[in-house]
């Protein structure tokens, strides 16, 4: 069997951009290819057994019993693989708190092993005293052979920690700027020309998104002119950054560039170079 390495994936949107959508389509691949179950803690009851679209097995579920190890006992027996769902909701068909939606998704990173996992919408149930000790917690599920996405409405909600940890961030249409969070990421350039791609897709295509690879510095499900785009996009944005190539001296003491348009095409060739895979998919 070949190994591999669990990861990280977080995604962004605003609701009604495609991210549940997605996220059934990865977790049928997942779940045919890797034959590893999906565990979901389906908050805004969206993957239930009625709509046709996904069709998730609720697992019985009893956030109020208050032995812990017995309330973890339907997500420690997910074995086959398959799409599971722990639902917003009590024995007594009410809503859980927020209180008790904690509980639930404490429950899951505690006990749920051997498969992936989806947390939805984390800011509906953890306020910002619980958030970093929580936040703890699902971060060392990768270290433990478990797959884990984090879905979030914007980008303000992403703690610097997941900023720093987080493997690939699947972008969906964003209301913010990542400019508002260029001190918790390492590349403003790279999330830059990503974020121009997105915003300029939408226009024609809403549920367009893409990935940044986080770690190798790649922007994932894009073509060569999507990444051109984004370079003219961002290049117009920030006109400091074409001031500043056009300021360039070769060697020989002379301006490295004839014209602006040769600077634009040389930024867009390295960028290309640096952010676009050699296999693109």
């Amino acid at each position: 069997m070949e190994l591999r390495e669990p990861t990280f994936e977080v995604a962004i949107g605003f609701k009604g951009v495609g991210k549940t959508y997605t996220f059934d389509q990865i977790s049928d691949d997942y779940v045919k290819t890797l034959r590893r179950p999906i565990l979901v803690f389906d908050v805004n009851n969206e993957f239930n057994e009625g709509n046709r679209l996904y069709g998730y097995k609720a697992i019985d579920f009893d956030v109020t019993e208050e032995n812990e190890f017995k309330r973890s006992e339907q997500i420690r027996n997910i074995k086959v693989p398959g799409k599971y769902r722990i639902v917003p909701f009590k024995k007594n068909r009410q809503p859980m708190t927020a209180r008790e939606m904690l509980i639930a998704a404490s429950t899951i990173v505690t006990y749920y092993r051997g498969g992936m996992v989806l947390l939805e919408d984390l800011n509906k149930y953890t306020s910002s005293h619980f958030k970093q000790e929580f936040v703890g917690m699902f971060m060392g599920l990768r270290h433990l052979g478990v797959d884990l996405v984090v879905h979030f409405q914007s980008l303000r909600a992403i703690t610097p920690k997941v900023w720093s940890d987080m493997q690939y961030l699947r972008w969906h249409k964003c209301s913010e700027k990542i400019i508002k969070y260029k001190q918790r990421i390492t590349s403003l350039e790279l999330f830059s020309i990503a974020e121009a791609i997105v915003d300029h897709k939408y226009r024609t295509n809403p549920r367009f998104f893409l990935w940044v690879d986080v770690l190798s510095n790649k922007i994932l499900g894009v073509t060569a002119e999507d990444i051109r785009e984004g370079c003219r996009i961002y290049l117009s944005q920030n006109p400091g950054e074409l001031r500043q190539l056009l300021s360039h001296i070769d060697l020989d003491g002379k301006k490295k560039y004839g014209s602006q348009q040769d600077a634009v095409n040389d930024f867009i060739k390295t960028k290309t170079e640096d952010y676009l895979p050699v296999n693109p998919s």
